[in-house]
C-alpha cells in the first residue's frame, strides 16, 4: 500500500512525523511518501519534492512562497500520475491539501483522511462543501469543531483532544512577586509573522522596561526559528532562550514567567495550559487584513477566547496601537502585586483552568494514530 502524508509547515511536519512512526509499526510493508523534504521524510517517508517547509498566513504573504508552491504542485501531479497512493493523510495546510491534494486523490480513488481541517467555522465556510465531497474522515483538535462540522453535514468527524497536551509539563517553577518581573514574548514562528510582530514586541518591551527597570523579557527559540530570527534586530532587553534535551525553549521560558505577550496561534494554548495570564496580538499585511475583515465570521481570533466562547484574554488584532498592548500588559503585571485592585489577573487564571479541561486528556496522539491505523485497514489495495 502506498500512503501519502501531506503537510506543509513545521507544526504539520512534527505531527506527521509522529503519525508516521506509529504507522510504520502497523504497516511494515507499506510505502510512505511525504509532500516536502522535511521532518516526515526524515522519519522515513520518501519526499515527492525537494521543497522544504512552506508556512505562510495571509493572502499577500503567500506571494513570497509562490515558487515553492508551484514546485509542489508540479511534483503532486507527477506523483499522482506515476505512482498514485491508495491512501492520503492530510495535515493542515488547507489551500494546498484541500484544493489540490484532495482533488487529485479523489480522482485516483484514494481514501482521504484530514487531520486538522481548514477553519471553515471562522472563514470561507464554502470549504465545508469541499470537505464533504473530497474527504472520507476528519480528525479535529479543538472541542467545538466536532459539533460545527457535524452540524454542517460531515458525519465522520472525530475529536480525541488537542495533541498539545502530550508535550505539556506541569509548571516546575511558579515565580511570585518576590522574583524579578519576567515576561515571556512569543512572536510566532513563520517568517511573515516575525516580519510583522518583532517591531511591535521591540516597542512594547522598550516601553515596559522604562516602567519596570528590573523586568526581564524572554523569547524562546523554537526549532527552525534561529535562522529566521537572525534577519531581525531584537531589542536589547530581550533574552533569547534555547531549549535543552529535557525541556523545550517554551517550557523553560514559561517556568520563569509571570505573564506573557503572545502572537495568536498554538502558543496561546501552551501559555493557557500553564494558567499564565497573557495578552494576545496579531498583525498581517494591510491587504490580508482587508480581505480578512470581509470574510472572518468569529467574534474572537485567539484560541483561548474561541474555546471559552467569551473574552478571556485581551486580544489586539490588526487595528491597534502599541499603547493598547502596553496598558493591557500593565494591568496584568500590576495584578502580580495587587490582585484585588487588578482582577483581570485572577479572572484569567480561573478561565484558563477551565480551558485546560476542555482540551481533553493525554495521551492524545496515540489515540489519533490508532484511529488512522483503523482507517487505513479499510483501504482496498
Amino acid at each position: 500500500m502506498r500512503i501519502l502524508i501531506s503537510a506543509g509547515d513545521l507544526s504539520g511536519e512534527i505531527y506527521g512525523a509522529e503519525i508516521l512512526k506509529g504507522l510504520k509499526n502497523s504497516f511494515p510493508t507499506a510505502e510512505f511518501f511525504s509532500l516536502t523534504n522535511g521532518l516526515i521524510s526524515k522519519a522515513g517517508a520518501t519526499p515527492i519534492s525537494s521543497v522544504s517547509n512552506v508556512g505562510v498566513v495571509g493572502a499577500t504573504e503567500v506571494l513570497n512562497e509562490l515558487r515553492k508552491l508551484y514546485k509542489l504542485t508540479k511534483a503532486l501531479f507527477r506523483f499522482f500520475n506515476n505512482t498514485p497512493p491508495q491512501a492520503v493523510i492530510l495535515i493542515d495546510f488547507p489551500d494546498m491539501n484541500l484544493h489540490i491534494v484532495a482533488r487529485l486523490a479523489k480522482r485516483k480513488g484514494a481514501r482521504v483522511l484530514y487531520f486538522i481541517p481548514p477553519q471553515a467555522w471562522a472563514w470561507r465556510s464554502s470549504r465545508v462543501k469541499l470537505l464533504k465531497k473530497l474527504i472520507d474522515e476528519v480528525i479535529v483538535i479543538l472541542p467545538f469543531e466536532e459539533t460545527f462540522y457535524k452540524a454542517h453535514g460531515l458525519h465522520k468527524v472525530f475529536y480525541f483532544g488537542h495533541p498539545i497536551l502530550d508535550k505539556f509539563q506541569e509548571r516546575q517553577l511558579s515565580p511570585g512577586k518576590d522574583h524579578p518581573l519576567t515576561v515571556g514574548v512569543f512572536p510566532g514562528s513563520r517568517f511573515s509573522e516575525l516580519q510583522h510582530h518583532i517591531p511591535i514586541i521591540n516597542e512594547v518591551v522598550k516601553r515596559l522596561r522604562l516602567i519596570y527597570p528590573q523586568a526581564r523579557f524572554l523569547l524562546p527559540i523554537a526549532p527552525g526559528i534561529e535562522r529566521k530570527l537572525s534577519n531581525f534586530e531584537i531589542a536589547s532587553p530581550i533574552q533569547l532562550v534555547s531549549g535543552s534535551e529535557c525541556q523545550s525553549a517554551t517550557q523553560i521560558v514559561l517556568n520563569q514567567c509571570h505573564c506573557a505577550l503572545v502572537a495568536s496561534g498554538t502558543a496561546t494554548l501552551e501559555v493557557a495550559l500553564m494558567e499564565m495570564p497573557m495578552v494576545v496580538f496579531y498583525k498581517v499585511s494591510s491587504m490580508t487584513a482587508l480581505i480578512g475583515k470581509k470574510v472572518i465570521k468569529t467574534p474572537f481570533v485567539s484560541l483561548p477566547n474561541l474555546i471559552a466562547g467569551k473574552a478571556v484574554v485581551p486580544e489586539f488584532i490588526q487595528y491597534f496601537e502599541v499603547e493598547d498592548i502596553i496598558n493591557a500588559m500593565k494591568d496584568l503585571i500590576e495584578g502580580i502585586y495587587e490582585a484585588n485592585k487588578h482582577p483581570s489577573w485572577s479572572h484569567q487564571k480561573e478561565a484558563l483552568r477551565e480551558i485546560r479541561g476542555k482540551l481533553g486528556k493525554p495521551p492524545v496522539m496515540p489515540r489519533i494514530v490508532q484511529h488512522i491505523e483503523a482507517f487505513l485497514k479499510e483501504v482496498k489495495i
